[in-house]
């Protein structure tokens, strides 16, 4: 259990690192899918249905935030 809750922390971070990168333009949007966008205008939260809450980090396009946190966090709490 303990080393479940370290891979999924170590996912959530790389995640939540890779978007705020994309928001505060540390790494550009370089894809040509629009899936990213929302990330790149930083309107990523107002979107309906958006992937910032709802992605787990081993997305390709759109990694999310609310998820892969929340399961590190389940993870750590049973661990």
């Amino acid at each position: 259990m303990v080393n479940s809750a370290q891979a999924e922390y170590e996912c959530a971070h790389a995640s939540a690192v890779t978007v705020e990168a994309i928001i505060s333009d540390e790494l550009a949007d370089a894809q040509l899918g629009a899936a990213a966008w929302p990330y790149d205008r930083r309107d990523a939260n107002t979107q309906p249905n958006g992937s910032y809450g709802t992605s787990s980090c081993e997305s390709n396009q759109t990694p999310g935030i609310y998820l892969p946190l929340s399961t590190a966090r389940w993870a750590g709490d049973n661990a």
